[in-house]
């Protein structure tokens, strides 16, 4: 008799406790969300976490809907207990996160005149290792201008970070124009293993349709380093007689203004430019500072030009 007694007080206290922490998960979150309608609405964004915004590109979608890939980094508070995994004891495990990302489109409101937003969540799971680590999100969404709420709490909803990014997701229409995605210096592109069912979170890469991209988040390089540059043209015109593409482009390099390095002109047949860049000058390395890469690109058919500029940085 005793112990049934005390089976139902344990199955009435394990009850109880799903109930607490149900309810705790409901207040955090509403909490955090409370707190990311104050960061659109007044501007006034709690970042206890340190989490910045270090990159974001943009790429074609489909319907024709943009994609925006946003990096990010944030200083993870170290779990300090001895937690066990796998049968051994891993010191300083960092606490897994949770992210929470809201996408205001300008202007686009409800019937009750309440901004609408985009809304998305992933995991972000716990790593043994640095506190500080670059992670990216990518959402695709209509043409237009964005007000993105980002935001990351810890499992326990404890400490969180909440900030917002301007957003200008472009069109990539074929025009009377030559248009772009967004530059980016690449490390490698790897083949896609899975498709992405759900919004992700991934860590020091991010997915497109051409693979596993490894981008430089933060466009800062060591002088005996090659990054790979990568843009996609569009409204380019076919040559008549080659049913190909006739493109010239050429980079020149500039620091505080003046030309530092200059590339010879190059010629490519493909809408996508994929371009290895070595930094050197006269057989040495640039030395370090902050540059500007000018990227000057013709279709030769049509004689639409366009240019790009990439702020990068020789550490």
């Amino acid at each position: 008799m005793f112990r049934k007694t005390l089976m139902v007080i344990l199955f009435i206290f394990g009850i109880m406790v799903l109930i607490a922490n149900g309810e705790e998960k409901q207040s955090g979150q509403a909490k955090l969300f409370a707190e990311m309608e104050k960061c659109y609405m007044a501007n006034e964004c709690a970042n206890s976490l340190e989490m910045t915004l270090v990159s974001k590109w943009y790429f074609p979608a489909e319907q024709g809907n943009s994609y925006g890939v946003f990096g990010f980094k944030f200083k993870r508070m170290v779990v300090k207990e001895e937690v066990a995994q796998g049968g051994k004891v891993v010191n300083n495990v960092m606490s897994p996160y949770k992210l929470y990302v809201r996408a205001y489109h300008e202007g686009d409101k409800d019937k009750e005149g309440k901004a609408k937003f985009l809304g998305f969540s992933a995991e972000i799971p716990e790593q043994e290792g640095a506190t500080e680590e670059i992670y990216a999100f990518a959402f695709p969404a209509k043409v237009g201008n964005y007000r993105v709420i980002a935001a990351i709490t810890d499992s326990n909803w404890t400490v969180s970070s909440v900030v917002s990014y301007d957003a200008e997701f472009p069109s990539f229409a074929v025009t009377d124009k030559i248009v772009s995605s967004s530059p980016i210096f690449l490390k490698k592109i790897a083949t896609l293993q899975a498709t992405d069912s759900v919004f992700t979170v991934w860590k020091n890469l991010f997915h497109l349709g051409i693979g596993e991209i490894y981008p430089y988040f933060e466009n800062r390089f060591k002088a005996d380093e090659q990054p790979t540059l990568f843009i996609q043209l569009f409204g380019l015109s076919l040559d008549a007689e080659t049913s190909a593409y006739k493109i010239e482009y050429d980079f020149t390099i500039k620091k505080d203004g003046k030309e530092e390095l200059k590339f010879k002109t190059m010629q490519a047949t493909s809408p996508g430019i994929v371009q290895p860049l070595v930094f050197k000058k006269d057989g040495k390395g640039l030395a370090a500072g902050n540059y500007l890469l000018e990227v000057s690109i013709e279709d030769k058919v049509s004689g639409k030009k366009i240019q790009k500029e990439i702020p990068f940085a020789i550490i």
